[in-house]
């Protein structure tokens, strides 16, 4: 048998207020008044000051997009959406309960902007510039000012149903927001795939000399777009199991209200969208 963890006697320094809100990021375990910085449930080392910072209500930054200063603004930027897509459970984990709000909207701008060169370049007609810019321009005014209503209509829903985990302050809304603000990377994807089976379909027009092999990559494109979504959905989902504090049913419920807003700001979206069209159609 394991020896028990040895913890600071009553009064000691180890035992002071804030103690009581570490917690491993690896296991979860209470952290409070060990001597010693390791975790003895599953051994993983830990800093004690570093994970007083991610409890603590003050802004803190978000690893690895807070290290741009250090190796490079697309260096952390590519490291955050790796995070995002391939390790989302584990980002959650290390994410600060109050991440600094300039440094979510940036990252976010950067990801939009990607994601409206990667259709603006893959939706190019030099033949007809007119229609492509229209249709860019719909998609600046109306499209992306939807993304953002959808992930702040989210955020604050869940800052309504679910604290975060090793909180010290009723700091809600900052670290549900935060985490929409990265999960945003997921729009690159989806615009990588629509992109690049859009240009797939216009060469293969090209060379085949079809008019229906462009319709059909394109729609191609869109059913296979359809699985970024789900990724997104899937990245949420974990963040919520692994931070958000509440009853089993009010965190289901919370999970698969992701999908419901985002279905709901699609097609509020897109019907503004054909209103537009049609108005400057007739105009």
């Amino acid at each position: 048998m394991s020896e028990p963890p040895t913890r600071c006697e009553p009064g000691s320094p180890g035992t002071i207020a804030q103690d009581r809100w570490l917690r491993c990021l690896s296991c979860d375990y209470s952290l409070t008044g060990l001597t010693e910085d390791r975790c003895p449930e599953c051994g993983s080392p830990f800093d004690r000051e570093h994970l007083a910072a991610l409890a603590s209500g003050d802004p803190q930054p978000v690893s690895p997009w807070g290290d741009a200063d250090t190796i490079g603004l697309w260096r952390a930027f590519g490291r955050t959406c790796w995070a995002t897509w391939f390790h989302p459970r584990a980002f959650a984990k290390t994410f600060p309960v109050n991440p600094r709000a300039e440094s979510g909207w940036y990252f976010s701008l950067i990801a939009y902007a990607l994601a409206t060169i990667m259709i603006a370049v893959s939706t190019l007609q030099l033949d007809n510039l007119g229609d492509t810019l229209e249709f860019m321009g719909v998609l600046v005014v109306v499209a992306l000012p939807s993304v953002i209503a959808c992930e702040t209509l989210l955020a604050g829903l869940l800052a309504r149903m679910l604290k975060p985990t090793r909180a010290r302050k009723a700091v809600r809304y900052p670290f549900w927001r935060g985490l929409t603000h990265f999960t945003s990377s997921y729009v690159i994807v989806w615009a990588a795939v629509v992109s690049v089976v859009a240009i797939a379909g216009r060469v293969t027009q090209w060379v085949l000399l079809s008019p229906t092999t462009e319709i059909t990559f394109m729609a191609l494109g869109q059913s296979a777009a359809v699985l970024s979504p789900l990724l997104w959905w899937r990245a949420l989902g974990l963040a919520i199991l692994e931070r958000g504090k509440g009853s089993t049913i009010r965190r289901a419920i919370a999970v698969l209200a992701v999908p419901v807003i985002a279905v709901v700001t699609l097609v509020l979206s897109t019907v503004l969208c054909f209103l537009i069209v049609t108005s400057c159609v007739h105009i």
